[in-house]
């Protein structure tokens, strides 16, 4: 799942270099006037465009066709109730030791057919520590609150 702040970032990427290509075109067809076309940003204006462009493709092939590293986390609910129940949707939040969201999302829960325990797979943020809390709230498909769990799942596999 991508962030809302990275495609940001890459959608305001994308227009600079856009606008960037159109100045340097317009100054190379002798738009601005003789002296632009014949000005040091002429010439070194098509080297800017052309790394704008490199770098927009790498950054696109980063964040959207390769896969950001995921943790499964393995959920094994004891109670009858919960465990009969059918979730399908776990919103988790992890937070640093001073309270501050590292990073927060919404990830689809399954139910593992040969163990029966259920599973979700939480993106692994660059920003993610060892020490950070991850609270986790599991939703039945009416968005009923079924179990709230607050652990460390970058320390080993969670059992509720």
């Amino acid at each position: 799942m991508k962030t809302q702040t990275s495609t940001i970032f890459l959608a305001v990427f994308v227009a600079i270099t856009a606008l960037t290509s159109i100045v340097v075109l317009l100054a190379n067809i002798n738009y601005f006037g003789p002296d632009v076309m014949q000005s040091e940003f002429a010439r070194w204006g098509i080297v800017a465009v052309l790394a704008g462009i490199v770098s927009t493709t790498v950054l696109a092939f980063r964040w959207i066709v390769i896969p950001a590293p995921a943790m499964m986390v393995v959920f094994d609910l004891k109670s009858y109730t919960i465990s009969r129940a059918s979730p399908f949707e776990c919103l988790y939040e992890v937070n640093d030791n001073r309270g501050n969201t590292v990073d927060q999302g919404r990830v689809r829960v399954v139910r593992d057919i040969t163990s029966g325990s259920w599973r979700c797979f939480i993106p692994i943020s660059p920003k993610m520590q060892y020490e950070n809390v991850t609270t986790m709230k599991l939703n039945d498909d009416k968005g009923k609150k079924l179990v709230t769990v607050t652990d460390y799942i970058l320390q080993h596999t969670l059992e509720v």
